[in-house]
């Protein structure tokens, strides 16, 4: 299965949702689909290194944003969004590069589901 994850919450908010979509993806990705997670809104904050975890974070959600990775999720970052909270592209983590609403039509059109958080 294909399976397309689109996550627009604030990763660092306290709460688990982005963290729990993390690790939706990475168990995906081992059960053997094809995972892709779009990462748009707030959630642009998650691979970007000048908004890194806060200390007191409750939930570890930039471990399970690299455990989701190494197993082989695909990653995109909206550009736009990235632009609108002035984040620079090169800042990202490089299994997450900016990317377009092109890119998102193109992985709607591949996936069989689609997840959102």
């Amino acid at each position: 299965m294909k399976l397309l994850i689109l996550v627009y919450h604030d990763p660092y908010d306290g709460g688990d949702v982005v963290w729990n979509a993390m690790r939706v993806a990475a168990f995906h990705q081992e059960l053997g689909d094809e995972v892709f997670v779009f990462l748009m809104s707030d959630a642009v904050t998650l691979p970007h290194a000048d908004t890194p975890q806060p200390d007191n974070a409750a939930y570890d959600v930039d471990m399970e944003f690299e455990v989701a990775g190494a197993a082989g999720a695909a990653f995109k970052t909206c550009g736009t969004c990235l632009k609108n909270r002035a984040l620079p592209p090169d800042r990202l983590a490089e299994y997450a590069p900016a990317a377009t609403l092109k890119d998102l039509a193109d992985w709607v059109h591949l996936a069989d589901r689609i997840l959102t958080f």
